[in-house]
């Protein structure tokens, strides 16, 4: 019983609204938004000359 890897991008909030309730997929999306926010703060701040749209590009990327 080991762990599985998921490489398919939104799997699990699609089996959440699928198998579970909307609000869980709902927390899974609003938790990655939540843990990629310190991300988009630092890109700006160690690099200034970085556009917005290219920060959100590396964090849609990363997701």
């Amino acid at each position: 019983m080991g762990y599985t890897n998921n490489f398919v991008p939104f799997k699990v909030v699609v089996d959440s609204i699928r198998y579970g309730s909307f609000s869980i997929a709902l927390k899974q999306v609003g938790g990655n938004i939540l843990l990629f926010m310190p991300l988009g703060f630092a890109l700006q701040v160690l690099y200034p000359k970085i556009l917005k749209s290219k920060t959100i590009l590396v964090g849609f990327t990363l997701l």
